[in-house]
């Protein structure tokens, strides 16, 4: 009988183990959220190009860095949350070619009037980071 309550009891733990609680939501695909990654170098040539997975309210400057850890791309950032800059991708910095030289980001071909850390993402958005060399002469700049 001690031997055949081990059993159930061992049996009753295994079970436990892997049931869970039943609080953990069971992620779907119509749960994910993808968009396009593109980054750009000065000369136009292809840093990265690539599809990214990301969380509701994660902004441009989220995927970009999460790319960068994933696709193992250095990028330089200065500032928290909504004024977070970012300094350098893939080594080439701000400045770099000249003093209004740096990174510009457009979401689905427009340059927004947000920062990188304040502009959400959506589902099926096409994100591309350009290196200018002078970002005063970009459409869109202000």
């Amino acid at each position: 009988m001690k031997k055949l309550l081990s059993i159930a009891g061992f049996t009753v733990c295994v079970l436990l183990l892997f049931s869970g609680c039943g609080t953990e939501k069971i992620e779907t695909d119509a749960d994910l959220n993808t968009a396009s990654l593109l980054i750009l170098d000065d000369q136009g040539q292809e840093i990265l190009n690539c599809d990214v997975t990301f969380e509701t309210g994660d902004t441009v400057a989220d995927i970009l860095i999460d790319a960068g850890k994933d696709h193992k791309i250095a990028i330089a950032k200065s500032g928290l949350g909504s004024s977070v800059y970012i300094q350098s991708i893939n080594g080439l910095a701000e400045m770099d070619k000249g003093p209004y030289s740096g990174w510009l980001y457009y979401v689905n071909g427009v340059k927004p009037d947000a920062s990188c850390g304040s502009y959400t993402v959506e589902n099926g958005d096409q994100i591309e980071w350009r290196y200018s060399e002078n970002y005063l002469e970009e459409e869109g700049a202000a």
